[in-house]
This record gives structure tokens, C-alpha cells and sequence, in this order.
């Protein structure tokens, strides 16, 4: 491997821990900057979108869904959609710079020969409404009784 391809190679290899750090200190941050509570619920529903993530790869693995119309499951993608996603119902505004970054790691992807365009985008079109109905679930209190 030439020292090119090992440099992307690694920078390829960092975002997706990256995300993951990111999801768990930028909350955290923003929260006590803004005097807030911690946003346990905001990580709770992340860690499902996360570990929903695994779930499919494990039945990909097992049952070959992917590999039925000869694709392949993108774990890689379906992490980084699933943490960036996260962090943008965390903040929207986040988005300028998480789907750049997201765009970035698919053409690094590419490139590397991790995926195809097809791996990547079957990935996305479950991952999304995935992630995205992993945050929009909400705990509900029970309705006070009036008298």
C-alpha cells in the first residue's frame, strides 16, 4: 500500500470512532454550557440506533441479505449515518459539518475499496428511518388525572 492510500486508509478509519466520541461529548458539553440536564435520553435513543445497526449486520451475516442481489451490508456507513443522524436531531445546525463529513467518508469509502455506491446507499435507505425513528420515540408520562 502506498503511503497516499495508507493516509486515507487512516483518516478513513478515525471518523467512525470519531462519531462515536463526538455523540457522547458534544451532548455533554452543550448541556452544562447551557446550565441544561444531561441528555440521557438523547444517548439512550442513540445507543439504540447504534446497536440496531449491529443488529442488521448480524442478520445480514447470517442470512446473506445483502448479498442476495450482490451487495453488502456497509457497516461502516450504516455507523457513521447512525451517529452523525444522532448528533443532528441533537442539534440540526450540526448538519453543516456532519454531512460533509458524511459525504467525505463515503468517497474515502470508494475509493479504499471498502464499498460500493450500491453497499452504501441500500445501507442508507434502512439506516435513515432507522435512526431517525429511534429519536423521534419519546418517552410519554402518564396523564394526571384532574378533579
Amino acid at each position: 500500500m502506498n503511503s497516499l492510500a495508507h493516509s486515507l486508509d487512516l483518516l478513513a478509519d478515525a471518523i467512525n470512532p470519531l462519531l462515536v466520541l463526538a455523540l457522547i461529548v458534544a451532548p455533554l458539553l452543550v448541556c452544562r454550557r447551557a446550565g441544561e440536564p444531561l441528555p440521557w435520553s438523547f444517548w439512550l435513543r442513540s445507543a439504540l440506533a447504534i446497536a440496531l445497526v449491529y443488529l442488521v449486520a448480524h442478520f445480514d451475516r447470517r442470512w446473506h441479505i445483502w448479498a442476495s442481489w450482490g451487495s453488502d451490508y456497509s457497516t461502516h456507513s450504516a455507523l457513521a449515518l447512525a451517529a452523525a443522524l444522532s448528533l443532528a436531531c441533537f442539534r440540526r445546525h450540526w448538519l453543516n459539518f456532519l454531512l460533509p463529513l458524511l459525504l467525505l467518508y463515503g468517497a474515502l469509502m470508494l475509493v479504499l475499496g471498502y464499498h460500493t455506491v450500491t453497499d452504501m446507499l441500500t445501507t442508507a435507505l434502512l439506516v435513515v428511518p432507522l435512526t431517525l425513528l429511534c429519536h423521534r420515540v419519546r418517552s410519554t408520562r402518564p396523564v394526571e388525572a384532574t378533579a
